[in-house]
């Protein structure tokens, strides 16, 4: 097992690759069969094997076990999203396509690719101004029952050339009617956990809660990682809500595989029926005002998601 402690620090793309070059993978194959180290056993026990190891050291996905999604989708089927069971599209029906992954070393094969058009920012109020609706939205349960707590795990890539501008958002979990664009959250209406990117690249879980002092939502975790345009960037998110009446609920993020927020005191809800029902594909430039707006066209490529009730990883 040494050459995953060589790679502790090394996302499973570049694993693979380095097997396939050292000829590790060839030797290996004699003990496990060849499949995609993302997919197989093998990988799974390995990381489960050294995440003991990372927690302790405070480094790499801070969970006890590796789990088998609940839900996954890779945009394989003839419909790629009809495994979402989308519940309501909310824009940009227009602004995506699938697209076959060109960078072999990333083991991905089929990529979901949004498109902002330039001078786009909040569609509400892109609309508003005459100008092309960027991103993508809607709501999707993903044929799951609602959870008490929840993982979502997906890849992300920033177009080369991509320009974080102001910020904007990215998908998250969510229940109820999964509150958003200015619509404080009750306790028994709805909550969202979005992610955004920020001025520079900069991360954060962008959440509508019902103690949110903000009617905008609340900024978790704003600068606890950075994103770069050009690579995959691994997101896993786990939400774990809280008992009615008390402010006991909790957001965790990893990001390629380490642990950057890990919010807790937090309130959800205050009826037991408001769950996690599933995934807010929210993305867009903005903000409210053309100041976040993209300045030319650009895109952002998604891929592999899945959720479960315990740690995913890669």
């Amino acid at each position: 097992m040494r050459f995953t402690r060589r790679l502790g620090t090394t996302s499973v793309f570049k694993i693979k690759s380095w097997l396939q070059r050292s000829g590790t993978l060839r030797r290996f194959s004699d003990t496990c069969i060849l499949v995609s180290l993302a997919a197989s056993n093998c990988y799974g026990a390995l990381a489960s094997e050294n995440v003991p190891a990372m927690q302790a050291a405070g480094g790499r996905a801070a969970a006890s076990t590796v789990a088998e999604p609940v839900w996954s989708d890779d945009f394989a089927t003839k419909d790629p999203l009809a495994p979402w069971k989308i519940g309501q599209f909310l824009f940009g029906q227009t602004n995506y396509a699938f697209v076959d992954e060109k960078d072999a070393a990333s083991n991905l094969r089929r990529v979901l690719r949004v498109t902002y058009p330039k001078g786009s920012w909040s569609p509400a109020n892109t609309k508003r101004a005459g100008v092309p609706v960027g991103g993508l939205g809607f709501v999707a349960n993903c044929g799951i029952t609602p959870r008490e707590q929840l993982h979502l795990r997906y890849y992300l890539r920033f177009a080369a050339n991509f320009d974080f501008v102001k910020g904007g958002k990215l998908p998250g979990l969510y229940g109820g009617t999964g509150n958003r664009g200015g619509v404080q959250p009750t306790g028994s209406d709805g909550f969202s956990a979005r992610l955004m990117w920020r001025s520079k690249g900069d991360g954060e879980v962008y959440a509508y809660l019902p103690n949110d002092n903000s009617a905008w939502g609340s900024s978790l975790g704003r600068g606890a990682w950075r994103f770069k345009a050009g690579v995959w960037t691994l997101i896993e998110q786990q939400l774990v809500m809280n008992e009615p009446g008390k402010s006991n609920g909790s957001i965790k993020l990893w990001i390629d595989e380490h642990l950057v927020i890990d919010q807790t005191g937090l309130r959800f809800r205050d009826v037991p029926q408001l769950k996690i029902d599933g995934i807010l594909f929210s993305t867009f430039f903005g903000g409210n005002d053309a100041s976040w707006a993209t300045p030319i066209t650009t895109h952002v490529d998604f891929a592999r998601f899945a959720l479960s009730e315990k740690y995913i990883g890669p």
